[in-house]
């Protein structure tokens, strides 16, 4: 899309945390976790196209373990 129409992207994943409780629920936590990170990591770590990325959730991001890749997040409760 950046490329398409040459401007930076904005990335929103609304309720990240909903799988990864189902996930916990049914005993299939660590391979999400392992995906999850991968997945964040690279969609919002040294993007050159990220203009801004959004993550919503009901669990604090900074309590949750799975950004610890991650910096220089802000957290809005």
């Amino acid at each position: 899309l950046a490329k398409h129409h040459q401007k930076q992207a904005v990335i929103i994943i609304d309720e990240y945390d909903v799988p990864v409780h189902s996930a916990y629920l049914q005993d299939f936590y660590e391979p999400l976790i392992l995906f999850v990170k991968r997945l964040l990591t690279g969609l919002f770590k040294d993007n050159p196209v990220l203009e801004k990325g959004i993550i919503s959730g009901i669990y604090t991001l900074a309590k949750s373990g799975i950004f610890t890749g991650l910096n220089n997040l802000d957290i809005y409760n």
